[in-house]
């Protein structure tokens, strides 16, 4: 088997793996907007995109469309927050993609060239800028390695976001040897992530995905 795909070139699966999967990622998004959707923040407050219209739409794309990498930072999203933007996780993990304080300190000081504090995690569309930005890393990482993998990218990818990318190497690279709660995370990613892919995001979140980098200041 040739593992070393990206994710934009997809995955070999079975129509009915496939359809489970989809079911699973309806099933899993259904749960967690009902308990995120008085958490949630009105559309309003949050920041436009230099490259959108008024209409809040970015030129040249399906509102009802995400690309594949806006797709899986979505999922990530909905498994690790539910979108609630000021969630904390029992390590101090912070806001929609809940980083935790180091990886927000390094990866903010790789992106703007000078550490952001962390209070800051609480903005959605910084959150999202920044684990956008540790996923791309990530990716980097691991293209690094691909003589050694063990199984497809994207999971690859999402365990190194859950379990830290020296626990998924020192694992050498095999699914069979990450903790069962890295494994459930993949699995549950996997299946929203199919299931936007295959149906779509909603036009609000394709807008908030496309942001790209530019934000701080505030000294």
């Amino acid at each position: 088997m040739n593992w070393k795909q990206s994710i934009a070139g997809g995955y070999p699966r079975e129509p009915l793996v496939r359809a489970g999967l989809m079911l699973l990622g309806a099933l899993l998004l259904l749960g967690q907007m009902a308990m995120a959707s008085r958490q949630n923040k009105a559309p309003g407050r949050e920041l436009q995109s230099a490259h959108q219209t008024e209409s809040g739409h970015t030129p040249g794309v399906n509102p009802r469309q995400g690309g594949s990498d806006d797709c899986l930072v979505e999922a990530v999203i909905q498994v690790e927050s539910g979108g609630k933007a000021r969630k904390v996780g029992r390590a101090g993990e912070r806001g929609l993609m809940q980083i935790k304080a180091d990886t927000w300190r390094e990866v903010t000081k790789r992106l703007y060239g000078r550490p952001i504090p962390f209070d800051r995690a609480f903005e959605p569309e910084l959150n999202r800028i920044v684990g956008r930005a540790y996923l791309q890393e990530l990716r980097e990482f691991l293209l690094r390695k691909n003589a050694q993998w063990q199984t497809d990218e994207r999971s690859l990818l999402l365990a190194c976001y859950n379990a830290g990318p020296t626990r998924v190497q020192e694992s050498g690279f095999k699914p069979t040897r990450w903790p069962a709660a890295t494994r459930d995370y993949v699995q549950r990613v996997v299946a929203l992530h199919e299931f936007y892919v295959a149906e779509g995001l909603p036009a609000t979140r394709v807008v908030m995905a496309r942001a790209r980098t530019p934000l701080p200041s505030r000294s």
